[in-house]
């Protein structure tokens, strides 16, 4: 893998793309900062602050911030950062204590 890249792990062991370095870092701080602020929200909510804190930073990014989001999102799961669980018959996630 080229070094300005990074090979994300599926918390289940599915595949999972490479993306570039700074892309990661971008996501993974949003959503870390996100999950300190909410403690606890659904992937749809993740998404949305992230778009939210791009908004408000004035970060222009041309992807889909849902598709990376949930993508970093799954591997901070797979490392044991995140937690995922049920609450209320709603799929959660928050920083793992």
């Amino acid at each position: 893998m080229a070094n300005d890249k990074i090979q994300l792990i599926h918390p289940e062991g599915k595949s999972a793309p490479a993306i570039k370095l700074a892309t990661y870092k971008l996501f993974e701080k949003a959503i870390l900062n996100t999950l300190k602020i909410k403690e606890s929200l659904t992937y749809t909510d993740i998404a949305g602050c992230v778009q939210e804190e791009f908004s408000k930073k004035k970060i222009d990014f041309e992807g889909s911030v849902e598709w990376y989001s949930v993508c970093v999102k799954q591997h901070l799961e797979s490392q044991g950062v995140i937690e995922t669980f049920i609450e209320n018959g709603k799929k959660m996630h928050r920083l793992k204590k």
